[in-house]
Order: C-alpha cells, then structure tokens, then sequence
C-alpha cells in the first residue's frame, strides 16, 4: 500500500477484498431485496391453464354472432366453476358455462363474455353484444412457457419477481445471506441515549454516528450489529472488536486520523488486520481506512465526523453491502445533474458536495449551504451529493455533474 489514493482506486479496492455471501434457501416472505444466486427456470406455465380474464360467460363466439341489444341470442346456462375449480367438462354448442376471473374454462372455448352484457333469466342467458367475441381467454403458458429462463443469478428480489417467483411455486430460491454489520464508534466526548444531560449541559457530544449508520445500513439491506461506544483507549476498542462475533463488514467511526487519540491504525495492527487504503484524496473523508482482519471481514474505517461517515457511507460503505448481497452492480449509480450554483474546486481533492435537488428528469442541484464537513444541516436536508472534480478554477451554474443519491 503506497500514500493517499483516488476514490476511484479506493472503491476499486475495496470492492477486490470484498465477496458476496454464502448462500441459502429462504421463504419469500424473508427474500426480497436478496438477490438471486441461482437462476430460475419455470416449472409450469404461467398461466398454469387456460383461464378466464374476468367474470362472466364462456361460449362459442361463432353461437353469438349478431347479437344486439334488440336481438339479443339466447344460449343456456350448463354449469359454473369458481376460480380454484376443477377443469370444466367441453360444453355443446349453444350453451354457456359461468366461469371466475382466473378460472378454468372449458375446453374448445374462446370467448368469455362479461356479465354486463347478458340478461339472465333462470338457465336461459340473452346476450345482448359481441364486443367479446374471440378475447378474455388466457391461454395456458402465454405469459411463461416450461422450460423459460425467468430469472437470472444476480437479480435483486424486488416485489414483482418475487409474484413471479411464487406462481412458479418457487417458494424457496436460492439467495445471498444479508450480511451483518458491525459498527463500532469511539470517542472520549462522545454519549448515547442514556447520558441526555451530558448533551444538555455541554459535557458531551450526541453520538449521531450510531443511528445514521444504523439507518443508512437497513436501506443498502444490511442488517445492524451494535458494537456500543468505546472511549479513546486502544485496548477497549480491541476487546470490543474481537467481541464481534459473527460479522461480515465492519464499520468503525472516529479515530482513523494522525492525532493523539485517533487509534484505529494502531488498533488495526494489533489485531493482524491488513491495511488496503489509509488515505483517499476526496472531501470530506480524507482519512478513510479500509483494512481486511485475518478471518477476512473488511473493516472500514470511517471519521467521526457525522458529516464525513455519512459521505463515505456512500461512496464505500453501501458499495460493500450490495458487493456482500451479491449485487453485480454494486459500485454507486452516479446520475446526470445540473449544478444550480457555482463551486470552487480543490486543486487536489475530489469534493462531494451536498445538495438538495429539483426538476424532473436531468435535476438542478443546490448546495444545502455550508459545506464544511461539521455542518450536519448539511447532510440533514440533502437529497443527494455530486462529485467536484480536483482541479482549477470554478465549476459554473448550468455546468453538468455526477450525482449520487442516498
């Protein structure tokens, strides 16, 4: 590992010491948002027969040819089937059969007439219009054949497909654990909910970190395991490390920088752990570390500073997750915007400004106000963030940039 690298260099890295998880086989019902490991081949046709598309009457089209209103055509009721009904037996001609939306018609049959277009007289139906003539029928398979590849490995369970999946009776596909998450934060200042006067008198600092991270994790579909707060002291932040247990990233808040009480290096070298990057050349979060421990969890390591987490979280943390989830697309999703206001590049460093963002398809960005990485507003009213490129001069309203969204 040499000095401070791009972001570029640093996702690049980070996404190399990062795998997705074992698999398994869960119920739908705990599936979505997992992304497929196996793809899916269909069993049965989808759907699974031939099937009526709304209430009403099966016939003959050709027995109804003609039919109006003032001449309607008699035809007589022979049976009827609910939705979840055995195939009906094959009807002769000049007869009708009531059939459910979704349900088996019988065989040979290729219309179904809506009920508000027959008059019903006891068995005798007068249908009053053809408008339905030749439609209404799904046919068996016509959505999806046996045999159709529906779903591939590394498709993300969204609600659809999940519908999909079940029709299919594919009630246990094979997916990527959700991977559990450590977060740990440090800091001699730093309080949680239990010591609210510490806040109030000035005594201590709230710690933000814990529930954003929380939060921030659940959305890229991790799953939050609380490592509690240590103070400034090495040793507790090992003890707490190695009393993890069963993780698959951890996140670490505070302490990654060069000051007397930021411990993470030391504390990173204790634990065997391999540096990958110590320093990336972006704003805020400078001091970003990643590492990998010996049993092979990435650690990253993320400043304290509320506002510098929150940006890296977004450019490396979320990325790890999805990796983890078996997302092929894990790196972020940068979009077109237009900056609405003019900002100051950095001769050296990458900036990624928060903004709040309107319009529709190519968004205005504006940045939330102050950007210095202790302004929490800043991160509070953000709709997303875009990325200033290192060089000279100023980027002017109108100009086009990268955005990414929380």
């Amino acid at each position: 590992m040499s000095g401070p690298c791009s972001y570029d260099e640093a996702l690049d890295r980070l996404l190399g010491v990062t795998a997705p998880q074992p698999t398994l086989r869960l119920p739908l019902a705990q599936a979505g948002g997992l992304f497929l490991a196996e793809s899916v081949v269909a069993r049965v046709p989808v759907p699974r027969w031939r099937s009526a598309s709304m209430d009403g009457f099966a016939v003959h089209g050709d027995d109804i040819g003609g039919a109006t209103p003032e001449q309607p055509v008699p035809l007589t009721l022979v049976g009827a089937t609910a939705a979840g009904g055995a195939t009906p037996p094959r009807i002769p001609r000049g007869t009708a059969w009531r059939v459910a939306t979704g349900g088996p018609i019988p065989p040979g049959i290729d219309s179904v007439i809506r009920q508000e277009d027959v008059t019903e007289d006891g068995a005798i139906l007068a249908v009053r219009g053809t408008r339905d003539v030749g439609r209404n029928v799904r046919e068996e398979g016509a959505d999806v054949a046996v045999g159709t590849a529906v779903l591939q490995a590394g498709q993300e369970l969204s609600a659809g497909r999940l519908a999909l999946l079940a029709s299919l009776a594919e009630f246990h596909p094979v997916v990527h654990r959700r991977p559990r998450v450590g977060v740990l934060t440090s800091g001699d200042e730093v309080v949680g909910p239990d010591a609210e006067d510490a806040i109030l008198d000035g005594s201590g600092i709230g710690d933000a970190n814990q529930p954003m991270l929380a939060s921030l994790i659940h959305d890229a579909g991790g799953v939050t395991v609380p490592l509690g707060r240590v103070r400034d002291d090495p040793a507790a932040m090992v003890d707490a490390i190695q009393a993890a247990g069963d993780i698959d990233l951890l996140l670490t808040a505070g302490g990654v920088s060069v000051g007397p009480h930021d411990h993470v290096p030391s504390v990173m070298a204790a634990l065997g752990a391999e540096a990958v990057v110590h320093r990336v050349r972006i704003r805020p979060g400078g001091p970003t570390r990643l590492a990998v421990l010996p049993g092979g969890v990435p650690w990253l390591g993320l400043p304290g500073n509320p506002v510098s987490a929150f940006v890296v979280f977004l450019l490396l943390g979320r990325p790890a997750i999805r990796r983890l989830l078996g997302d092929p697309a894990a790196a972020p999703a940068f979009h077109a915007a237009v900056l609405a206001e003019p900002v100051a590049r950095h001769p050296t460093l990458d900036q990624f400004i928060r903004v709040t963002l309107s319009g529709d398809a190519i968004p205005r960005a504006t940045p939330t106000g102050g950007q210095a990485s202790w302004v929490l507003t800043s991160i509070a009213a953000a709709d997303g963030v875009v990325r200033i490129p290192a060089g000279e001069g100023i980027v002017a309203p109108g100009s086009d940039v990268a955005l990414l969204r929380p």
